[in-house]
Protein backbone atom coordinates (compact mmCIF):
# COMPACT_ATOMS: atom_id res chain seq x y z
CA UNK A 1 0.00 0.00 0.00
CA UNK A 2 0.87 3.57 -0.41
CA UNK A 3 0.81 6.07 2.80
CA UNK A 4 0.35 9.57 2.79
CA UNK A 5 2.40 12.01 4.48
CA UNK A 6 0.07 11.30 7.40
CA UNK A 7 0.27 7.69 7.53
CA UNK A 8 -3.27 7.06 5.60
CA UNK A 9 -3.38 4.43 2.75
CA UNK A 10 -4.03 5.44 -0.68
CA UNK A 11 -5.89 2.60 -2.78
CA UNK A 12 -5.65 2.79 -6.75
CA UNK A 13 -8.43 1.60 -7.93
CA UNK A 14 -8.67 -0.59 -11.62
CA UNK A 15 -12.19 -0.11 -12.31
CA UNK A 16 -13.20 -3.38 -10.60
CA UNK A 17 -13.05 -2.04 -6.58
CA UNK A 18 -9.91 -4.09 -6.30
CA UNK A 19 -7.12 -3.03 -4.04
CA UNK A 20 -4.01 -2.78 -5.64
CA UNK A 21 -0.47 -1.75 -4.69
CA UNK A 22 1.33 1.26 -6.90
CA UNK A 23 4.77 1.22 -7.60
CA UNK A 24 5.79 4.05 -9.69
CA UNK A 25 8.66 2.04 -10.72
CA UNK A 26 6.48 -0.70 -12.29
CA UNK A 27 3.33 -0.15 -12.76
CA UNK A 28 2.77 0.09 -16.16
CA UNK A 29 3.38 -3.46 -16.02
CA UNK A 30 0.61 -4.44 -13.33
CA UNK A 31 -2.03 -3.00 -15.52
CA UNK A 32 -4.08 -5.92 -17.16
CA UNK A 33 -2.71 -6.26 -20.60
CA UNK A 34 -4.55 -3.63 -23.38
CA UNK A 35 -4.53 -4.77 -26.88
CA UNK A 36 -1.04 -3.73 -27.71
CA UNK A 37 0.78 -4.27 -24.18
CA UNK A 38 0.94 -8.12 -23.85
CA UNK A 39 4.79 -8.02 -25.12
CA UNK A 40 5.12 -5.69 -21.78
CA UNK A 41 4.09 -8.97 -19.94
CA UNK A 42 6.33 -11.39 -21.74
CA UNK A 43 8.61 -9.72 -23.96
CA UNK A 44 10.67 -13.19 -24.90
CA UNK A 45 6.97 -14.08 -26.77
CA UNK A 46 7.80 -10.61 -28.81
CA UNK A 47 10.35 -10.46 -32.00
CA UNK A 48 13.03 -8.23 -30.80
CA UNK A 49 13.12 -6.24 -34.28
CA UNK A 50 9.16 -5.43 -32.74
CA UNK A 51 10.40 -4.13 -29.75
CA UNK A 52 10.77 -0.21 -29.21
CA UNK A 53 13.18 0.68 -26.14
CA UNK A 54 12.64 4.19 -24.73
CA UNK A 55 14.43 5.96 -22.26
CA UNK A 56 12.95 8.50 -20.21
CA UNK A 57 15.35 10.06 -17.60
CA UNK A 58 17.13 7.27 -16.99
CA UNK A 59 14.18 4.82 -16.76
CA UNK A 60 13.80 2.16 -19.61
CA UNK A 61 9.66 1.37 -21.26
CA UNK A 62 9.61 -1.13 -24.07
CA UNK A 63 6.54 -0.91 -26.41
CA UNK A 64 5.88 -1.92 -29.75
CA UNK A 65 7.15 -0.26 -33.24
CA UNK A 66 2.99 -1.26 -34.09
CA UNK A 67 2.02 0.50 -31.57
CA UNK A 68 3.70 3.78 -32.06
CA UNK A 69 3.11 3.50 -35.61
CA UNK A 70 -0.54 3.89 -35.39
CA UNK A 71 -0.19 7.50 -34.96
CA UNK A 72 1.89 8.51 -37.48
CA UNK A 73 1.77 12.12 -36.83
CA UNK A 74 3.11 11.91 -33.82
CA UNK A 75 6.78 12.24 -32.60
CA UNK A 76 6.91 8.61 -31.68
CA UNK A 77 4.52 7.59 -34.55
CA UNK A 78 6.43 8.90 -37.27
CA UNK A 79 9.91 6.68 -37.74
CA UNK A 80 11.77 10.15 -39.46
CA UNK A 81 10.94 12.20 -36.23
CA UNK A 82 11.42 9.62 -33.56
CA UNK A 83 15.11 8.45 -35.32
CA UNK A 84 16.46 11.95 -34.69
CA UNK A 85 16.04 10.53 -30.04
CA UNK A 86 18.00 7.29 -31.22
CA UNK A 87 20.80 6.44 -28.99
CA UNK A 88 23.41 4.06 -30.11
CA UNK A 89 24.83 3.99 -27.25
CA UNK A 90 21.95 2.76 -24.72
CA UNK A 91 20.59 1.29 -27.85
CA UNK A 92 17.08 3.14 -27.40
CA UNK A 93 15.37 6.67 -27.95
CA UNK A 94 16.45 8.85 -25.15
CA UNK A 95 14.06 11.76 -23.50
CA UNK A 96 15.33 13.99 -20.74
CA UNK A 97 11.31 14.35 -20.05
CA UNK A 98 9.30 13.97 -17.18
CA UNK A 99 8.35 10.19 -16.58
CA UNK A 100 4.86 10.32 -15.03
CA UNK A 101 4.21 12.54 -18.10
CA UNK A 102 5.56 9.89 -20.28
CA UNK A 103 3.67 6.84 -18.83
CA UNK A 104 0.45 8.81 -19.43
CA UNK A 105 1.11 9.42 -23.37
CA UNK A 106 2.95 5.24 -23.27
CA UNK A 107 -0.20 4.54 -22.16
CA UNK A 108 -2.62 6.29 -24.83
CA UNK A 109 -0.32 4.77 -27.50
CA UNK A 110 -1.17 1.27 -26.00
CA UNK A 111 -5.01 1.49 -25.25
CA UNK A 112 -5.37 1.59 -29.20
CA UNK A 113 -7.96 4.32 -28.59
CA UNK A 114 -8.29 7.47 -31.10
Amino acid sequence: DIKTSSGDDIIASSGDDRKNSFDSTSYLLEVPPLPCQSHALAPSQEPLSKLCKINVAGKEYVTTYDCLDKYPDTLLGNPAEREKYFRPDINAYFFNRSRPCFETILAFYQSGRS
